[in-house]
């Protein structure tokens, strides 16, 4: 199964309103947090927009390798830190707050389409890196 060469204008147009949004929340936690974990979670997060990036528009960021090694950090810090560290505090709070495993969910849900672009990026035997328009 191979992607398509070019996105459509709207399937771009979608794709970059998401890569804002993530750049936002981005922002917004640079802004508002100051623990190690959070500074961590920056420094793995951040090639993530960047891989985004690289998907929407088609451009060679990193060899495929890295990105097939980054993937896997990503997901596996990713996973545990947004669901298996705040996975124990829901549950901590669940008698307060019966809703806090939706918000996990709703987060894993929203998080998605980063995984799918990084895989894509990563392991598409026709990647989008391979061929650039420019």
């Amino acid at each position: 199964m191979s992607i398509k060469k070019n996105h459509s204008l709207f399937s771009k147009i979608i794709w970059t309103i998401y890569l804002l949004f993530l750049v936002f929340l981005q922002a917004t936690e640079i802004i508002t947090q100051h623990s190690f974990r959070d500074y961590v979670d920056l420094l793995i997060s951040l090639p993530s927009i960047a891989g985004l990036y690289a998907y929407i528009y088609r451009k060679k960021l990193l060899a495929i390798e890295l990105w097939k090694a980054y993937f896997f950090v990503f997901l596996t810090w990713n996973l545990y830190r947004n669901i298996v560290m705040e996975w124990v505090s829901q549950v901590i709070e669940m008698l307060l707050a019966p809703f806090g495993l939706v918000d996990i969910f709703i987060y894993v849900l929203l998080l998605c389409p980063l995984y799918y672009a990084l895989y894509k990026i990563a392991f598409s035997s026709k990647s989008p890196l391979v061929s650039t328009s420019d």
